[in-house]
């Protein structure tokens, strides 16, 4: 038999709300998986890869429509299975006991993008959380991370024709953040989603980026990684930077000072506490141990005195 040929679109933003490959058949979409809210089967990660499924391949999948963790043992699809990534596969992860959803239902996510390391990019949805994320998992760790086990990868049905244009052709935006980067938390607000629409009071700080919900509200889910934030959810792009880029400032630029500590010289070895948040510069000693002199802008800072280059 002749294996159909798709093209292939790797998916990195949210799907439309009406999109009917997860809009559920009650309510005149595709989806046969559980309805979550208002006819759609999102957020869910069942939900999104079974959808995600019938998008790449055109056709209704045989998937299972139980807990993630089940679906890798589900041979009765028909489909190949693989300890080898594929681009449209869908990887398998269990936690705890397979079959015992007291201690998890496992999660699948589709693979939308291989890395020259095996490293596997893919989109993903989480019940009772993000509508739709993208995240990368590392071939070094077996593809597993935190609780979850990696079990292997359900592979399509039909002959990929990956029509992505070259990495190389269209270099991506400077301000464009990986996961795993370390980066500076500016906010003051952090959310339970990237399209949470209420978030609760968070502390400025260095943080990592753990997840990438691209096109949401709040796309980077960070994590604080020092004593100076309290950070731990998703924020808006708009209030992290770069932290290893190196920046030119002038006298009277409002920055946001992200540490705890100020000096009374530019010179000085023992440091005052400070609160961090937005200061003006006031005067700049130019390869000093501590080049800049702030002075706190609002209600949220102390700091008044010189600070160091990256704590700006």
């Amino acid at each position: 038999m002749e294996v159909k040929s798709v093209n292939f679109k790797p998916r990195m933003t949210v799907p439309s709300v009406t999109d009917k490959y997860w809009v559920h058949t009650s309510c005149g979409g595709l989806n046969e998986c559980i309805q979550i809210s208002n006819g759609s089967c999102l957020p869910n990660c069942v939900g999104y890869a079974w959808g995600r499924f019938y998008e790449i391949t055109g056709e209704r999948p045989k998937l299972s429509r139980a807990n993630a963790e089940m679906w890798y043992g589900y041979t009765a699809d028909g489909y190949k299975r693989s300890s080898t990534p594929a681009i449209g596969a869908i990887a398998c992860w269990s936690k705890g006991v397979v079959g015992n959803g007291d201690d998890g239902a496992g999660h699948v996510a589709v693979v939308e993008r291989i890395e020259a390391n095996g490293d596997i990019v893919t989109s993903n949805s989480a019940y009772d959380g993000t509508r739709f994320y993208t995240q990368t998992y590392k071939k070094s760790a077996g593809y597993s991370f935190g609780a979850y086990k990696f079990q292997g990868f359900i592979l399509p049905p039909c002959q990929i024709k990956d029509t992505t244009p070259a990495m190389t052709s269209k270099p991506a935006a400077s301000t464009a953040f990986k996961v795993g980067d370390v980066v500076d938390f500016t906010g003051s607000t952090h959310y339970t989603s990237s399209t949470g629409t209420r978030g609760t009071a968070a502390k400025p700080g260095k943080a990592k980026i753990t997840a990438i919900a691209t096109g949401t509200k709040q796309p980077y889910h960070i994590v604080h990684a020092d004593d100076t934030g309290n950070v731990y959810g998703w924020v808006n792009e708009t209030d992290i930077g770069n932290t290893s880029k190196k920046k030119s400032y002038n006298i009277g630029d409002v920055v946001q000072f992200s540490g705890k500590t100020q000096y009374v010289s530019s010179t000085a070895s023992a440091g005052l506490a400070a609160k961090p948040g937005a200061a003006k510069i006031t005067a700049i000693a130019a390869g000093a141990k501590h080049p800049y002199h702030v002075v706190h802008t609002d209600g949220k800072s102390n700091v008044y005195g010189w600070v160091n280059a990256e704590d700006i």
